[in-house]
């Protein structure tokens, strides 16, 4: 597992191969709002994309 840390109010951009099985990430968040994207690619070109957004009540 690898893991990296995000200063406030920046992004990270992770770009992967192709992969079977798919890769999963774990997201961990003290307060803030985490937004995910992702896009899926066939070898037709067809796909996909998503995001989502989820705030982060501060912790206390």
């Amino acid at each position: 597992m690898v893991s990296v840390w995000v200063p406030a109010g920046r992004m990270v951009i992770v770009r992967l191969p192709g992969s079977n099985p798919p890769v999963t990430a774990a997201i961990r968040a003290e307060d803030g709002t985490i937004v995910a994207g992702g896009a899926s690619y066939a070898v037709d070109g067809s796909g996909y994309a998503a995001t989502l957004g989820l705030p982060i009540p501060p912790l206390g």
